[in-house]
């Protein structure tokens, strides 16, 4: 696997995932800003659904390349760009990256793996040890699940059935420790 060319750098990841435990599956939603230039955006992702990709509040086309572990948004960017990906996923059984099942005592949790090229497997990101930017996480779970996250919970907002986790933002770090 040869790395994307990355002429980019995001300011801060807004990763929000909306998890449903029963059927091992997930939707979400990664918004961020990039600097730099470049005629495209080339995003790591592997085995998720992309519902749509927008770059400064327009759609975009984009490309998904399987062998390449690649999403391209085949929108240039000039200086700046703000960038939101819609997308789904779901619990591979057969591995333990990404977001993976795993036995806890007598029940099971999800939990993850995404050392050192994983996270591409739970949200489209630049992900490498040296594409640092801090993130911020929001988890919608029921609402009879705890969320565990390496920052604090800024906030748990409980709504019908569900409940909202939101963490404090990470110091810059690489998509691998989220």
């Amino acid at each position: 696997m040869t790395a994307p060319d990355r002429p980019f750098r995001v300011t801060e990841y807004r990763l929000a995932l909306d998890i449903d435990f029963p059927t091992m599956r997930w939707t979400g939603t990664i918004d961020f800003e990039l600097l730099g230039t470049g005629p495209r955006i080339d995003l790591d992702a592997v085995k998720l659904e992309i519902h749509e990709a927008r770059v400064d509040g327009t759609t975009v086309p984009f490309e998904i390349d399987a062998a390449r572990q690649r999403l391209r948004l085949l929108a240039g960017v000039d200086q700046r760009a703000a960038v939101h990906v819609s997308f789904a996923g779901a619990v591979d059984p057969a591995t333990l990256m990404g977001l993976y099942r795993s036995k806890f005592g007598p029940t099971y949790i999800l939990t993850s793996q995404c050392e050192a090229a994983a996270a591409r497997q739970i949200f489209p990101c630049f992900d490498r040890p040296d594409a640092k930017a801090p993130i911020v996480l929001t988890v919608r779970t029921q609402k009879d699940q705890e969320v565990v996250s390496n920052m604090p919970p800024a906030s748990v907002v409980v709504d019908g059935d569900h409940k909202r986790w939101t963490f404090d933002r990470t110091p810059p770090m690489a998509t691998y420790l989220c």
